[in-house]
């Protein structure tokens, strides 16, 4: 499912809206993704052959490419 960066916040519970209002880098839920580091920006997951990586939406900011969805969330969340 592809969602709409503009229509992100919709899918998010109140406090998940809370965390990022809040400026908090603790983003939970099964396939979160935190903020971008750079920008603040909202990142996505995308994944093509055998490789997969996080994008930040707001200033394009690459997490590393990895050979699968989790690692590429994994490293996204870890390089702060």
């Amino acid at each position: 499912m592809n969602i709409d960066p503009n229509d992100f916040k919709k899918y998010l519970t109140d406090k998940d809206k809370n965390t990022l209002r809040s400026g908090s880098q603790n983003f939970h839920g099964p396939n979160a993704l935190r903020i971008c580091p750079f920008c603040g920006g909202l990142p996505k997951l995308f994944v093509e052959d055998s490789t997969a990586w996080v994008s930040c939406v707001g200033c394009d900011a690459d997490g590393p490419v990895q050979k699968s969805e989790i690692d590429a969330r994994i490293s996204w969340n870890t390089r702060f």
